[in-house]
C-alpha cells in the first residue's frame, strides 16, 4: 500500500518521516545494515538539530542515532523509501517514554501534550535541515 502510493510521488518526495512509540529516539538510516550511508554526516547534523529542538522543548532528551543501532531490521518504510525511490532525508521518531520508564507503550496521560510539542518542534527543525533546503538556498 505505501509501496503503490509514494512510487508515482517520487519525485515530489523531500521528506519521509514516522512515528513509532516508545524509547526517546531519533532514528537515522538505515536499519538493515551496519554499514553508513553516503550521507551519513547529512544525517547526523539533522538529527543533532531534531534532538536539540525537543530537548529546549520541555527538557526531553532524545538519542539521535542510526536505526541499525536500535537493532538491526529489514524491510521499514523508512530505508525503502531512501534505497529505492532515493530519497535522502528519511527519518524515524520513537515517542516518550524513554526506554527505562516502567510506562512502555501505555505514555501517561500528562505527557500527551507535552510529547505533542515537542515533536512539533523537532519535527519543524527537521524540515529546516532537509537536503532539499541546503540545494534550494545554494
Amino acid at each position: 500500500m505505501v509501496k503503490e502510493y509514494l512510487e508515482p510521488l517520487k519525485d515530489k518526495l523531500v521528506l519521509y518521516v514516522t512515528y513509532h512509540s516508545y524509547s526517546q529516539l531519533f532514528l537515522t538510516p538505515l536499519g538493515y545494515t551496519t554499514k553508513e550511508p553516503e550521507n551519513y554526516a547529512h544525517h547526523v547534523k539533522v538529527g543533532s538539530a531534531v534532538v536539540a529542538a525537543i530537548a529546549q522543548r520541555h527538557g526531553a532528551k532524545y538519542i539521535n542515532q542510526r536505526s541499525a543501532a536500535l537493532y538491526p531490521a529489514s524491510g521499514d518504510s523508512a530505508d525503502w523509501v531512501h534505497d529505492v525511490l532515493g530519497l535522502t532525508d528519511t527519518y524515524t521518531f520513537e515517542l516518550r517514554p524513554d526506554e527505562d520508564s516502567p510506562f512502555g507503550f501505555k505514555l501517561p496521560e500528562d505527557q500527551i501534550l507535552e510529547t505533542g510539542q515537542e515533536n512539533v518542534d523537532g519535527l519543524l527543525a527537521l524540515i529546516a535541515n532537509i537536503e532539499y533546503n541546503e540545494k534550494k538556498q545554494d
